[in-house]
């Protein structure tokens, strides 16, 4: 399964990627991630913060903010 371009929400997110705009991440279970996201895919965000790199899987996310 491919991203499709045409999903509002996969442009939203690679318009966030190619600006390079830091973001929050609040997953499921309460955490929170800051950082950048550097690419996506149907299943995971990678998300870059304090130098390090985290796959995040989209069912554990429960919003994505712009900081």
């Amino acid at each position: 399964m491919e991203l499709s371009p045409g999903i509002p929400s996969v442009r939203q997110l690679q318009a966030i990627i190619r600006e390079q705009r830091l973001i929050e991440l609040k997953l499921v279970v309460g955490e929170v991630l800051k950082g950048q996201l550097v690419w996506q895919d149907n299943l995971f965000l990678n998300l870059r913060s304090e130098g390090q790199s985290y796959m995040v899987s989209r069912l554990a996310i429960a919003y994505i903010q712009l900081l």
